[in-house]
């Protein structure tokens, strides 16, 4: 007990050293803070606002006005606005806190709006990002508010201690860094030449081979209800859209006119001479409703109008956001007032006198989107063949074009769902072209459409998509720009691994035509651009690129989405099994971890240090179509960070077994390059804890069956019995299967 007492006794003898030694510092810090900053209170309350307006105006300067006047009003509303809340504020903290309490109101202040801001560029950062965000806050707000006390304290009334200099210096570097990670471009994670690497493929960056425009001369023009060259008329879109309130008088005020009156107005791109040209209808997502985004496409409409197209781009800016609000609800009306706009053009091209009269041929039609716009043509494209409004039967459509093919570029999907359901697609050509650094669409939504899109097989139709590494998503539209989001909420974006905006412009350039020629021409060149991955990367930029294809003669063995026996396949003449795996298990497929669903099913199949590991797809009775070539989705799953220089690519071999036992293999490296999951980065403090989100995509992959009768002559490919993937060329792997095939 005496003991005990001893310890106990000693224990609160350091107690009270220790909080003596606290009390002591905490007053010598007071000493020096009242000595150093003695009466800067005011002055740094009044920096701290007009630093604080200013980063606040800047989200008003999309107001329609001219700019500096937008940032001018808004600069002094937020000012006016933060001057009283803290006369509020500051005698409520005061009875709260025996310390002054206008240090802690200023930090909180900054450390509020930081936080604000910084949020909206890392949507897709993961959550990591979001502590790392609070802590890069907290220091930033901090450094600033010590850094301007100390400028006050030394430059205005002459206190020049030395700790005072001292501190002056770290927090100015501390808040020159903060600056600089705001307002410069971020930094440099370029994986991609490490995974074009592993297939021995270069990177060219000073890509200079522009495509050339066609031979035709072009012309451009403009339609509209007001000062336009080509008069138009109005639409009524007020049975679409919730259009009511605040909102209303805003909009109406701004544009002078109301949803029952909104104008068929856009911008035609055509060949100067001749007649009767296939027509591509293009229109834009949502944007700040004040920019022109319709006319942010030029590049791709002089382009085409010089190979023989007519492309009409839409104005649909009426429907998009103001002052980052935007309407809810509002892609069926993008849908129908783009069927509007179709057809005031049909009756231009018939109206004798006018520049468009006879220039079109509407028995040619591709519909093309972007972001929203990439939904509201699909969406159209179903209206197109409806007679009444799914959600309204009392709204009869009567629309009747013919068109052959959709192109939708970082879309949306699923903002509009008729009657709850999915918009699905038949007997229509599908490009879905999306980028791996879109900060505002951040995973390929569009593939749920891809998938929604299928075939009956009476005719010749085929659906694609082109996944791009480090485009985004607003480089597509010349009006939108590097930023996914506007300023100042864009900070934490890192825009240093973008591709050049020239190049990203020519990739979708040279795609899109490449889609029409194989679509509206029938150009087999043109579709060997989509079916052939080694086609698509030798006319396009050097970069990695991840595609996908599946067409109208596609007869599908398995694509797991019919039961939970693992065992059967969807063709009911197929067994399946495996031998020498970790597992293998058919699951539904995720874009991320706990993230959205891709409406697919799919094989999972790992193997681990074997070279033995096989599955198999067995017939119980020969497969004995007349095919051209065996046909597979697969998803290299393992994940790679920069770090990670040894990477070996992802290798199997094929085999096919006939009914009289003759055996042949392909090596999957001799026809495909098959990347891991793209590791990217799109916010700057990714780069803080090395967190990048993985982007997990299926490449299809066609293997033609003469390359097995190369292997082995004696094979009959028009009599298979078994299908195997023998795992024997990487000891560890992790893969997806889907989609499983022949083709012609």
């Amino acid at each position: 007990m005496k003991t005990l007492r001893k310890i106990k006794s000693a224990f609160k003898a350091v107690q009270i050293k220790v909080k003596n030694f606290f009390q002591l510092m905490i007053s010598k810090v007071k000493i020096w803070a009242n000595r150093n900053f003695k009466d800067i209170g005011k002055p740094l309350s009044l920096l701290t606002d007009i630093f604080t307006s200013i980063l606040l105006a800047l989200m008003l300067l999309d107001s329609g006005l001219p700019e500096a006047v937008s940032f001018l009003l808004a600069f002094t509303v937020f000012f006016l606005l933060l001057n009283l809340l803290r006369l509020i504020v500051l005698p409520l903290l005061k009875m709260f806190l025996k310390i002054p309490p206008r240090g802690i109101y200023l930090f909180l202040q900054l450390f509020i709006v930081f936080s604000y801001l910084w949020d909206f560029s890392l949507n897709s950062g993961g959550e990591d990002t979001y502590l790392i965000s609070r802590i890069a806050a907290i220091t930033l707000a901090g450094a600033f508010l010590i850094m301007l006390s100390c400028c006050y304290a030394i430059f205005r009334f002459r206190r020049k201690s030395p700790s005072l200099i001292i501190i002056l210096i770290i927090t100015l570097i501390l808040t020159s860094a903060g600056g600089y990670l705001c307002i410069g471009t971020g930094f440099s994670y370029n994986y991609v030449d490490n995974y074009l690497a592993v297939h021995k493929e270069g990177v060219d960056s000073s890509y200079t081979d522009r495509p050339a425009k066609g031979n035709l001369k072009t012309s451009v023009i403009d339609y509209g209800t007001k000062n336009e060259v080509i008069k138009s008329r109005t639409a009524n879109l007020s049975s679409y859209v919730v259009y009511e309130g605040f909102t209303k008088k805003l909009r109406d005020f701004y544009w002078g006119y109301s949803i029952d009156k909104v104008p068929l107005k856009g911008r035609v791109w055509y060949p100067a001479d001749g007649n009767n040209y296939p027509v591509l209808f293009i229109v834009h997502g949502n944007h700040i409703m004040t920019a022109a985004s319709y006319k942010g496409y030029d590049y791709l409409g002089e382009y085409l109008a010089s190979f023989g197209y007519v492309v009409v781009s839409v104005d649909e800016s009426f429907l998009n956001g103001y002052i980052n609000n935007g309407l809810s609800g509002e892609n069926d009306a993008r849908a129908i007032l783009l069927l509007k706009n179709m057809e005031e053009m049909k009756r231009k091209n018939k109206e004798e006198g006018n520049p468009l009269y006879g220039k079109m041929d509407f028995n040619n039609l591709t519909l093309a989107g972007h972001s929203r716009g990439g939904e509201a043509v699909t969406v159209a494209a179903l209206y197109n063949t409806l007679k009444r409004l799914p959600d309204n039967g009392n709204i009869s459509l009567s629309y009747d074009f013919d068109i052959r093919s959709i192109i939708a570029i970082a879309p949306c999907a699923d903002q509009y769902r008729p009657s709850d359901r999915d918009v699905s697609l038949t007997d229509v050509n599908y490009l879905l072209i999306h980028g791996s650094n879109d900060q505002d669409v951040s995973y390929m939504m569009g593939e749920k459409q891809y998938n929604n899109t299928t075939f009956t097989g009476e005719n010749d139709y085929f659906k694609s998509y082109l996944y791009i590494a480090d485009a985004n998503h607003g480089q597509f539209n010349t009006k939108w720009g590097r930023f996914d989001i506007s300023a100042p909420f864009n900070m934490m974006l890192n825009t240093r691994n973008l591709l050049n905006p020239s190049i990203q412009q020519d990739i979708l350039k040279i795609t899109v035509k490449q889609f029409l020629d194989a679509t509206i021409k029938n150009d087999v060149t043109a579709r060997n651009f989509f079916r052939d991955s080694k086609t698509l990367r030798s006319e396009l930029p050097v970069n990695l690129y991840l595609n996908g294809y599946e067409d109208s003669s596609f007869d599908t063995i398995c694509n797991y989405e019919e039961d939970t026996d693992i065992t059967t396949a969807t063709n009911e003449n197929v067994r399946l099994s495996s031998a020498g795996s970790s597992y293998w298990y058919e699951t539904q497929v995720y874009y991320e971890l706990n993230g959205p669903d891709r409406d697919n099913y799919a094989l999972i199949y790992s193997w681990k240090k074997s070279l033995s590991s096989y599955y198999d797809i067995a017939f119980d009775t020969p497969y004995s179509e007349s095919m051209q070539y065996l046909q597979f989705n697969v998803m290299d799953d393992r994940e790679f960070t920069i770090k990670e220089k040894a990477i070996d690519p992802l290798d199997f071999t094929v085999k096919l077994t006939d009914s009289k036992g003759e055996t042949a293999f392909v090596t999957l490296t001799d026809y495909a390059a098959i990347y891991p999951s793209l590791p990217v980065m799109t916010t700057k403090l990714q780069f803080f804890n090395n967190t990048p989100v993985f982007k997990h995509y299926f490449q299809t992959v066609r293997l033609p069956l003469e390359a097995f009768q190369i292997n082995n002559n004696n094979i009959d490919t028009s009599d298979i019995t078994d299908i195997r993937f023998l795992f024997n060329k990487l000891e560890t792997g992790k893969i997806k299967l889907d989609n499983i095939g022949f083709a012609r």
